[in-house]
Parts: C-alpha cells; sequence; structure tokens
C-alpha cells in the first residue's frame, strides 16, 4: 500500500462526512505524525495540541489541554488492549462546550425538536484529563441478548472504569475516523450505551449513521438488546485488583452471583474464570477465603 500522504488525509473524500472540513485540513498535519511515528508521550501531547487548536480555531475558542500522564511502555500497553490516549479539556463537558463539539461533529438525537435539547444532557463527571477509552468499532460489552444498565455498570467497573460520557464518545469515534480514514464508531445500526450521560434522568445510546452523524437515543436501564453494547473510560490502563471487594460489598443472595455468572459464560476462559471467582468471592465471602472450581 502506497504510503499515505498529507494530501490524502485533509482531502480524502471518504472521510468529510461527519467532519467539518477545515476542521480536517487543519488537523492533517498531525493525524499523518500520529499514524506514522512511534506513540510516545510527546507525540501524544502534540496530537492533541493539534487536534484542539483545529477545532478551537473552527469554533472561536482557545481550548486548555491537559498532558498525557503514561510512559511510552504504558501507551504501549494501553493500545494492545485496543484503548487509545485522549487529551480532553475540560470544556468539552459543559453544555456551551458540548454546542461547540457538535458544530463540527454533527450530533442529532432522536425525538428532539431542536438541537438545543443538547444542552439538557448531565455528565457524571465534569472533569475532563488524560483519559482512555476503547477504540473498537462495533461496541464492546455486546452479548446474546444484551446487558441491562445495572449489569453494564458492573461489568464496566470489574475492567476499572467508569460509563463514557457523550463528549469522550464524540471526540473518540471522530478521531477513530480521522485515523482510519472514514470510519467511525458504530455504524450498521451498532448502538453503545453512554451511561456517564444522562438525559432528563436517562442514560443515552449512540450510534453512527450513513450520513456521518452522530445519533442519539434515551436507553431506559432495563433495555437489553443483542446490538447493544456499551462504551467505558479509564483513568489508568490497570485492571481492578481482584482480591478488593470494592463495588461488590453491598451484594448479599447467591441470586446476585447467578445473575453475574452469565455474563461471564465460558469457565474454560482464564479470563472469564477469574471474573467469577472474584464474583463469588466478593459476593459469598467478603472478599476473603480462597474458592475451589
Amino acid at each position: 500500500m502506497a504510503k499515505e500522504t498529507l494530501k490524502q488525509i485533509s482531502r480524502d473524500r471518504v472521510m468529510p462526512k461527519g467532519i467539518d472540513r477545515q476542521f480536517r485540513k487543519d488537523v492533517a498535519p498531525y493525524i499523518l505524525k500520529y499514524k506514522s511515528e512511534p506513540h510516545t508521550p510527546e507525540l501524544i501531547n502534540e496530537t492533541w495540541q493539534g487536534f484542539w487548536g483545529a477545532l478551537g480555531k473552527s469554533v472561536g475558542f482557545e481550548y486548555i489541554v491537559p498532558q498525557c500522564k503514561f510512559t511510552k511502555e504504558e501507551i504501549a500497553g494501553i493500545e494492545r488492549k485496543h484503548r487509545a490516549v485522549l487529551l480532553l479539556p475540560d470544556d468539552i463537558f459543559k453544555p456551551e462546550g458540548l454546542g461547540k463539539l457538535c458544530k463540527v461533529f454533527p450530533v442529532r438525537m432522536r425525538g428532539a425538536s431542536d438541537q438545543k435539547e443538547l444542552s439538557k444532557i448531565f455528565n457524571s463527571s465534569g472533569e475532563g484529563g488524560c483519559v482512555v477509552t476503547e477504540m473498537q468499532l462495533f461496541a464492546p460489552n455486546m452479548i446474546a441478548g444484551g446487558y441491562d444498565q445495572f449489569g453494564l455498570t458492573k461489568k464496566i467497573e470489574f475492567d476499572g472504569g467508569v460509563g463514557q460520557r457523550l463528549a469522550t464518545y464524540i471526540v473518540a469515534s471522530k478521531f477513530c475516523q480521522l485515523v482510519m480514514r472514514g470510519h467511525q464508531f458504530d455504524e450498521h445500526e451498532i448502538w453503545s450505551r453512554i451511561i456517564g450521560s444522562t438525559y432528563e434522568g436517562e442514560a443515552l445510546a449512540a450510534s453512527s449513521d450513513s450520513n456521518g452523524y452522530i445519533e442519539l437515543r434515551r436507553c431506559p436501564p432495563n433495555k437489553q438488546s443483542s446490538n447493544l453494547g456499551g462504551r467505558s473510560e479509564f483513568k489508568t490502563e490497570f485492571w481492578k485488583d481482584f482480591s478488593d471487594p470494592e463495588g461488590f460489598s453491598g451484594l448479599k443472595s447467591h441470586n446476585e452471583v447467578s445473575y453475574f455468572w452469565k455474563y461471564f459464560p465460558n469457565p474454560d476462559s482464564p479470563e472469564d474464570r477469574e471474573k467469577r471467582r472474584y464474583i463469588w468471592t466478593s459476593i459469598s465471602l467478603g472478599g476473603k477465603g480462597s474458592i475451589k472450581e
């Protein structure tokens, strides 16, 4: 394959859907460098300074960009898990900041008559920073039948993360689209539950339509579907210590053991087996003792 050029990135007609053309042109040099050079903390900082500088130019705003806190070796470990490091300003988690983001990356909400409805979205946290998130094109945490919101929340906690917020989803999806030349998150009627952002008390679900828009809808807590997964974000690349029962200390009954075991159905899988062990120990033994399988 011929080496990708700056002209291809800035003018490629595969990519304009859902991304402001001037922004794409301004950010192209940084994307090219990101794709062609080793991912060091310095390159991560430079990439995101360029990303937010280009976006700020498009919306008339100057973003304060946090610094990468990971080493080169930690970044490599993060990327082996199909995750990426994002540097996210605090401003994008405010209503007016989300509005600016949506001027460059169009978003529409099903059932909303006016885009001003986006100002009613509430985030679990208003803090940005150096954030790690999954970069799979199709929603992670998709299983046959689907998780409900409670199950997804606990699964994400298992992995050491928290529910993803809408602004994180938008930035990660569009960054993926730039880096992968046209492909963004959750196309073809795949949906991600975004439990870190709510609209009138309910979590959101997000997808990408054929025109490049990010599409939102409400997602009731009991909603389950095989094409509905869920995304998360992390401030560390490490898994939660399995000896720590925090997160399950409030669960008492053996019915709840069965509830979680159904999400890790393969006892021959080391990952499923270890998570089953953690569930049993945390719920049944209060995090103490050993389990025979």
